[in-house]
């Protein structure tokens, strides 16, 4: 783990809501960021990849309007000090 995981991760834990209005503001439009839920760091990928991979930040977060508790949208975070080739958007 790189020496500024843990400050990044925590920072972005707590103001969450935040951070996804400066970088996704038509998105938390429909967000109810009251609750986000953060998930254990190991993600099991669908098929057919099927194989498991560590995420440095992954937040469920409920969606507004009608039945919004049976809908979600998972945010994943990646923390990384500069960008890579074939890193993508």
């Amino acid at each position: 783990m790189a020496p500024h995981d843990p400050l990044f991760k925590s920072l972005l834990r707590t103001f969450f809501a935040g951070f996804l209005r400066l970088v996704a503001p038509e998105l938390v439009a429909r967000l109810d960021l009251s609750a986000p839920v953060f998930l254990d760091k190991e993600f099991i990928a669908s098929p057919p990849l099927e194989r498991s991979r560590l995420v440095d930040l992954l937040a469920r977060v409920a969606l507004q309007g009608e039945d919004a508790r049976a809908r979600s949208l998972l945010i994943h975070i990646e923390i990384e000090t500069r960008s890579r080739p074939g890193m993508g958007r």
